[in-house]
């Protein structure tokens, strides 16, 4: 483990781990000290380890119940499943061993499975493993190889050999015994190891035999390992030095010996890998007494498979183009060859790609490939592009496909909530939403209004879109649609913005409720008439105005003093759902003697941000109350009234003059 020094100064302590094993999992705690302050954080990090699926056995008989063996090794948890196929038919008829812990903390597991194989199966039966450190499950195909049965031949062996033992009895079996004292080791022979594989592929079970003819009775096989001039002996238990043993546990060697009559056959299967088995010698040594024969296969070079562990990472760049970046890992040998394609469809054009190699310590090598895609070409949501490539391992070309609907790509439009202004009756309103975070700026947006008893209807009066490009290379905009909303079509109605993008398999939307408003509108002045009993009577006429409720209160100021007036209040509903009020409240002409005598009036509604008010005066001088403006009272023949101070004076009409807001 090693600390980043260099990026403490910017306030990032940052701890790296090489050779990360299951070990390194746990709570790790970073504990920074600010004299006289320090914190502290836990950090919980998780280890995994992926297993190597494997077939040990593929050897059965037509029509004969027989088991076949997958085996998973390394993976770490240790919770893990196998699933057995024949075609796409789950076989259930399957069971599956304890894990068993190695002691570098991983794990494995072996499964078998019991079918009674026919010709139609050769190629069907297949193993699958799913693990937490998989993206996608782990498959391996077995091909079956069908052994015909040796029972008829063994039986007609025995007849003779039967036969053979009866004729032979006393003097025949005296000779042959003399006989073969005489030869002793002389007939003893060992044959080649078989197979002598040109190369030898890491990860993929290995079986070398060696076989013996003419063994004396007490005749014993040994395997041996020889690496950098040491001789190690392959047990079939493990024992001796721990670390030569933890790396033949490691390999897991396995020896299979059997005997024929005087034929002897042993097996040895192992997985090779790069580190453990290069430049390595097997020996098979058959003993018998202080004689000693052996066959010898070497192995100058392990073949590595390149694997895809990680993937394909997806950037964007100041350039406006998205790359593509895969890693194969721990392959051999190093001559390989990446091809990225790109078409609507079928991937067919050729795209330039670079290419940095990498030395691993085990002796394989990793490989980085890189390419550029214009933003241009990914407008088309049917738009791929296909990496591939091959190495001497591989029968097939390895390959990948990418696209914008990968579940991988990560710049699918976000939407925010639909914004609203306050919605007024025949006043042009802006509805707006943010939509955020996709790439390629390929973006349709759609305005769609649903109203009562009606149709989803395309809104599209004015709809404008201003895309703008981010720090992170990615796209955002602000979709805007402007309206003139009235009560009868859009009270209720349900906006939907509906956005498109390459990115998505399906459109995107948010929807907002439109609340249709109404202000009340002022349309003529405030009225004042002389009513009965020397009264006089304030008029206010208000219309258009949506909800029906609204308050109005008037009141008066007479000698310093203020007092609530009474009024009477009539409503009346107009055709474009609007409502109007008409307000009339009286006081006493008398107060009118006094020149500072006020009235007042003021109404509330929830279309309004704050009330307003009329103030009304005698002198008409300008009051700066609430909203007001100036309002000039014209009393005709007032100074006849104050000078006869008559009880029967008749209608006098005062009028209101002046702009009302």
């Amino acid at each position: 483990m090693s600390l980043n020094m260099e990026s403490l100064g910017d306030g990032y302590a940052s701890l790296h781990i090489s050779n990360v094993t299951v070990y390194h999992r746990g709570t790790y705690m970073c504990n920074v000290i600010y004299s006289p302050e320090s914190k502290e954080k836990e950090i919980l990090f998780e280890a995994l380890a992926r297993p190597v699926l494997s077939i040990l056995s593929a050897k059965v008989q037509r029509n004969t119940e027989d088991t076949l063996t997958c085996k998973a090794t390394g993976f770490f948890p240790p919770e893990i499943k196998f699933t057995w196929y024949r075609d796409k038919e789950v076989l259930n008829k399957h069971f599956m061993e304890k894990p068993q812990e190695y002691e570098n903390g991983t794990y494995q597991v072996t499964s078998t499975v019991t079918i009674t194989p026919t010709d139609d199966d050769q190629n069907k039966i297949s193993c699958k493993v799913q693990h937490d450190s998989l993206q996608e499950p782990l498959q391996r195909n077995f091909q079956l190889i069908y052994e015909e049965t040796s029972s008829i031949v063994i039986t007609v062996v025995c007849i003779i050999l039967v036969l053979m033992t009866i004729i032979s009895v006393g003097i025949g079996i005296f000779l042959w015994r003399r006989k073969y004292r005489k030869k002793d080791m002389g007939t003893f022979t060992v044959m080649d190891i078989l197979p002598n594989p040109t190369k030898l592929i890491a990860g993929e079970e290995t079986s070398l035999n060696c076989k013996a003819t003419n063994c004396p009775e007490n005749t014993s096989v040994t395997w041996l390992e020889k690496r950098r001039g040491q001789v190690y002996e392959i047990p079939e238990s493990h024992g001796g030095d721990k670390q030569e043993e933890e790396r033949l546990m490691d390999t897991q060697y396995g020896v299979i010996s059997c005997r024929e009559g005087p034929n002897f056959t042993s097996s040895l299967k192992f997985r090779p890998s790069v580190t453990n088995h290069k430049d390595v010698t097997f020996i098979c040594r058959y003993s018998y007494g202080n004689k000693k024969k052996k066959k010898k296969i070497h192995c100058r070079a392990i073949y590595a498979k390149p694997q895809l562990l990680q993937p394909v990472s997806r950037s964007l760049i100041v350039s406006g183009e998205l790359k593509y970046l895969i890693t194969l890992e721990k392959f051999y040998p190093r001559n390989i060859t990446i091809r990225w394609a790109h078409g609507v469809g079928e991937p067919q054009k050729a795209l330039p790609s670079t290419e940095i190699f990498t030395d691993i310590p085990d002796g394989t090598y990793n490989v980085c490939s890189e390419v550029r895609i214009p933003e241009k070409l990914l407008k088309d949501p049917e738009f791929r592009v296909r990496v591939s490539w091959k190495h001497e391992t591989l029968e097939n070309l390895g390959y990948k496909d990418l696209s914008l609907r990968d579940s991988e790509y990560p710049w699918r439009p976000e939407m925010k909530e639909i914004q609203t202004p306050i919605v007024l009756h025949e006043t042009p309103a802006t509805l707006q939403c943010h939509i955020s975070k996709y790439f390629p700026n390929t973006i349709t947006v759609t305005w769609l209004r649903k109203s009562k008893n009606q149709e989803l209807c395309e809104d599209s009066d004015k709809n404008t879109i201003t895309p703008r490009r981010e720090a992170d290379n990615t796209y955002s905009c602000t979709a805007s649609l402007t309206i003139t909303p009235t009560l009868s079509v859009h009270q209720g109605a349900e906006y939907i913005c509906r956005v498109d993008h390459p990115s998505l398999e399906k459109p995107i939307e948010k929807t907002k409720r439109l609340i249709v408003i109404a202000k009340p509108q002022m349309v003529e002045p405030i009225e004042i008439t002389m009513g009965d009993s020397s009264r006089v009577l304030f008029t206010l006429n208000l219309q258009k105005f949506y909800p029906e409720n609204i308050e109005i209160k008037w009141t008066y100021e007479y000698k310093d003093k203020k007092s609530k007036m009474t009024c009477n209040n009539n409503s009346k509903k107009y055709e474009d759902l609007t409502h109007g009020v008409t307000s009339v409240c009286s006081i006493p002409m008398k107060l009118f003697d006094d020149l500072q005598t006020k009235v007042y009036v003021t109404w509330k509604h929830e279309s309004m941000e704050k009330p307003e008010t009329r103030t009304l005066t005698i002198r008409g001088k300008e009051e700066n109350i609430s909203r007001s403006r100036s309002i000039n009272i014209l009393m005709k023949e007032y100074s006849v009234i104050l000078n006869n101070n008559k009880s029967n004076c008749g209608n006098k009409i005062f009028i209101l003059k002046g702009n009302s807001t």
